[in-house]
């Protein structure tokens, strides 16, 4: 290769806010994901046949998947592997290379026999070498990163640099050459030159391997913000690609111009500036095929750039992975595979596993053209030409001339420049090619607003003008007042289609003059519009508004709104048996007296209400919403409620509600199997129609409450509930199952201090939902667990069920799980109350579904100074433990040990000893004993 330096950075690569959507010229073709999360890279594989192949890292292995149907893919075999989230795979010859920080070194797997079978050949290791971060295989050669690729190497300076194998036997891997100056987490290879990625140091080296068993340094640069993760090059060579995995600021791509790269030249000459275009999720994995660049974005899933005119980097391509953010997160896509002769897409995201998709390939071109004054002919220079449609801007130069490169298709221009018409123009983006299209402007004279109007009535006045440039008018301001030529500006409004104004404080009885000024985008005002006047008359009082309407027999009670007219002298009613009610039927002359009934009506006749209100001058509002009512006897209702006491818990307070008078207070009987109980109710003081009185429970069961009342039209209502009832003991777990049979309570021993009654009623609410009500409603020492059977599902998603509690008249999800192969839902509660359980597939919430214990990658990853280490249970743990250790396997400190119940759990490591000192630098190891099983996983902190 020729000897090289770097010549500058021409472009930080970045997303503007709105030009991206979740999805642009590429479609969702499939999804599979047989291996629970915690997906790595992936890459791809095409056998003798033409059949394509996915060749996925997965958390314990590498899944072989056939995608030649990219809407139906097949798994054709799975390659185990040690435990690690991080694993990487790239193909030569007739043969896989896997590597991953989980040991066992570089696993060559034979592809031969596809599509029936592939099969392990070896994990190749030497004396010193077990663990690698990442691969890149090119001509024959593997070349090792990270992990202890170059440990025991002489003279190395650090142990994760690159080791270089031959694969001129690609079953039997031979160690060829090592350069170990510094740590290398990626890297890009292309003939004789390694570009290397240090992400610690932030340092990008490019190294010479013509002799692969000496390479050498010929360059290396740094940059403001570095955190070197991945590089590639573009198919002519003269541009670098390199990708930042931070999260604070997020990540960018940047592209480095290296055509006139030469040995001998200092780091960064002419290194620009790096400029930061506020894209919010992190950047990956970048590669290049042909004329597009495409890159794995971790919350933003991958995005396509056409590199044709590299100048302008227009977006051709995106497909969001992760449907919850664009957050600076480690989660969602990890990489891209664009290679498969097809043309499909392979993305590998941490969670949703293998997805495939197609890219359209929809390419890009350019408009240019040139902008003149239509009168003078003139070019015109600083006009903001805009792309509506993605967002771009240029401004003309000194010539008049504007140029963009764009995605092909029909896009609409705006132009706007100081002392003109803004103007729209629909124009064509061609493909692979260049339209020109010449624009002409029309000067913008300073109109004020025309057609005025100024109309009083009923102590408001009304003022409307004509819209006269909406596109370049951004206020107007409005002035008024007692007098002719009125200066004083009284009001504004920003919308320049908005041309109503009403005032409704003016004085009455007077005469106001109005005058109108249009402010324009530019800062420029026009000259006032031409002076309207109009009288003011006095107000008519404020309409009412009915509130509710009640019939009983032969009778309609109303209720309205209190008018605050300080001239109040009556109410109007208004009723017929037809809308529009004309005939007043009564009136009211006391201002606060808003409720009266309206006698000696028909039964079974449909009756009509309005009502107005009057003022001490005779002036009328215009009437209220009217209402209307058939009128009918009403039926004697009663509502039982149960309501357990917290206080004394043995005791269950009864509570009846009657919607009309009883003859007498209601009756209330409580049997269970052959004992039957009548409990006395009495008249609850300060209420209407409410009764109170209370039941002792003797034994766990259910109980039947039966309450009778009797109106005093004679009407007779019985009405039954049921209550559920467990005593619990301290001294074992106990559960109660309500009376459907559909919820149970566990309640463990540790909940309760001595014996305790625990209780379940249900209703049904005015959406026909049952209300499970448990008690005793206080807050308990140990977690309660919830659980509620799922309908027979049939193409309903289980995690879009959800429990909910009522608190404070709202109902709130709570942190539910379920077990899926059980059918149910489970939740934990500290305290007990109103329940229920809903289906919500709109939802953007989702429970959490277990189908075995699961341990999640801790977030974030690296980390500093904490993180977040999440598992879920699938079945209660007596004693769980959860410990960090170093890579020596030295316990560093127990975070849990004691009790887990089912479900999920967060933890926060704040990177101490158990003295509370801060440990350093590395990798260490987090483990959980379930008690039946081991659990770990890898996690870096970084200072």
């Amino acid at each position: 290769m020729q000897k090289l330096y770097v010549a500058g950075l021409v472009f930080l690569l970045s997303f503007f806010s709105g030009v991206i959507v979740a999805q642009t010229n590429m479609t969702f073709l499939s999804q599979k994901d047989d291996h629970g999360s915690n997906y790595a890279n992936l890459w791809g594989y095409v056998d003798s046949l033409g059949n394509e192949y996915a060749i996925v890292g997965c958390f314990n292995g590498t899944a072989i998947i056939n995608v030649t149907n990219p809407a139906s893919p097949t798994e054709i075999a799975y390659i185990p592997a040690p435990s690690s989230s991080w694993h990487e795979v790239q193909v030569w010859d007739k043969y896989a290379y896997v590597v991953s920080e989980g040991g066992n070194g570089l696993q060559v797997i034979d592809l031969s026999q596809l599509p029936a079978s592939a099969s392990l050949v070896q994990n190749w290791t030497t004396p010193n070498y077990f663990r690698t971060h990442a691969l890149q295989v090119r001509d024959g050669y593997a070349y090792l990163t990270g992990g202890n690729v170059t440990q025991g190497v002489p003279g190395g300076k650090d142990i994760g640099g690159i080791k270089i194998v031959s694969l001129a036997d690609p079953r039997n891997p031979v160690e060829v050459g090592n350069w170990a100056e510094n740590y290398v987490h990626d890297c890009y290879v292309r003939n004789d030159t390694i570009y290397a990625a240090s992400i610690f140091q932030g340092i990008i080296y490019v190294i010479d391997t013509k002799v692969k068993s000496k390479p050498r340094t010929i360059h290396q640069f740094t940059y403001p913000n570095a955190f070197s993760h991945n590089t590639a090059l573009s198919d002519d060579g003269n541009y670098l690609f390199t990708t930042d995995e931070t999260s604070s600021p997020a990540g960018r791509l940047r592209i480095w111009n290296i055509s006139t790269l030469r040995d001998g030249i200092p780091n960064n000459t002419n290194i620009s500036q790096v400029k930061d275009f506020g894209t919010t999720a992190i950047v990956h994995n970048v590669y290049v095929k042909g004329r597009y660049a495409y890159a794995s974005y971790y919350t933003e899933g991958v995005r396509i750039w056409d590199l044709n005119n590299i100048s302008t980097l227009p977006v051709a391509g995106a497909y969001d992975t992760y449907d919850a953010d664009n957050s600076a997160n480690f989660t969602g896509a990890w990489g891209v595979f664009p290679f498969f002769p097809s043309g499909n897409i392979a993305i590998s995201d941490m969670v949703r596993g293998l997805i495939m998709t197609s890219f359209s390939g929809k390419e890009t071109g350019q408009i240019n053209g040139t902008i003149k004054d239509i009168n003078t002919d003139l070019p015109l220079a600083g006009v903001k030409v805009a792309l509506l449609e993605d967002t771009q801007t240029r401004m003309t130069d000194v010539s008049g001339q504007y140029s963009f490169s764009a995605l092909r298709g029909a896009t609409t221009v705006r132009l706007r420049k100081s002392g003109y018409r803004t103007a729209y123009h629909n124009t064509t983006v061609p493909l692979n090619s260049t339209s020109t299209y010449n624009f002409t402007m029309t000067p913008l004279p300073l109109d004020p607003p025309s057609m005025i109007t100024a109309i009083g009535d009923s102590g408001i006045a009304t003022l409307t003008w004509n819209v006269i440039a909406p596109d370049d008018i951004i206020k107007y301001r409005i002035y008024y007042g007692t007098s002719p030529n009125p200066t004083a500006q009284m009001d504004s409004v920003i919308d320049a289609r908005d041309t109503v104004r009403l005032y409704s404080t003016l004085t009455v009885g007077g005469t106001y003059y109005f005058r109108v000024k249009a402010v324009y985008w530019d800062g420029q005002v026009s000259d006032f519009s031409p002076e309207v006047s109009t009288f003011i008359p006095n107000k008519k009082p404020a309409a009412t508004t009915i509130l509710s309407l009640q019939s009983d027999s032969a009778q309609a009670t109303l209720r309205w709104l209190k008018t605050n007219d300080s001239d109040f002298l009556r109410y109007r009613i208004f009723a017929g048996t037809s809308p529009n009610p004309t005939t007043q039927v009564d009136s009211v002359s006391t201002q606060a007296d808003t409720v009266q009934t309206i006698f000696n009506l028909t039964n079974g006749q449909m009756y009509y209400f309005a009502v107005s209100v009057v003022d001490v001058d005779g002036l009328v509002s215009r009437l209220s919403n009217e209402v209307s009512v058939v009128v009918n006897p009403i039926a004697l209702n009663l509502v039982t409620a149960l309501y357990q006491n917290s206080i004394l818990p043995q005791y269950v307070n009864v509570v009846v509600n009657t919607n009309i008078a009883l003859i007498n207070s209601p009756s209330v009987r409580v049997w269970r199997t052959n004992d039957t109980t009548t409990v006395a109710l009495s008249s609850l003081p300060g209420t209407t129609n409410t009764y109170s009185g209370s039941y002792q429970l003797k034994q766990s069961g259910t109980y039947t409450i039966q309450t009778r009342g009797i109106s005093f039209r004679n009407q007779d209502s019985t009405k039954l509930r049921y209550l559920t009832a467990t005593l619990a003991k301290p001294s074992s777990d106990n559960r109660l199952t309500t009376e459907d049979g559909a919820s149970v309570l566990m309640i463990p021993g540790s909940a309760v201090t001595t014996d305790m009654f625990f209780t379940c009623s249900i209703e049904k609410n005015e959406e026909a939902e049952r209300i499970y009500a448990f008690g005793p409603d206080i807050n308990y020492t140990a977690p309660l667990q919830l659980q509620f059977k799922l309908p027979a599902l049939t193409n309903e998603q289980p995690k879009k069920w959800f429990i909910l509690r009522e608190e404070n008249g709202q109902w709130i999800k709570l942190e539910s799980h379920v077990l899926a192969n059980e059918n149910i839902i489970r939740t934990n509660t500290s305290s007990l109350g109103r329940f229920k359980l809903q289906y919500d597939p709109t939802s953007g919430d989702e429970s959490l579904i277990v189908k075995s214990f699961d341990l999640k990658q801790n977030f974030p990853n690296p980390f500093n100074p904490e993180t977040t280490i999440a598992f879920t249970l699938e079945n209660n743990s007596d004693r769980l433990t959860l410990a960090v250790y170093n890579a020596l396997g030295q316990k560093i400190k127990t975070l849990w040990d004691g009790p887990k119940t089912s479900g999920y759990h967060r933890v926060t490591w704040d990177g101490t000893n158990e003295t509370g000192q801060r440990v350093s630098t590395g990798i260490y190891i987090y483990r959980v004993n379930t008690g039946k099983s081991v659990f770990s996983k890898k996690m870096l902190l970084i200072k």
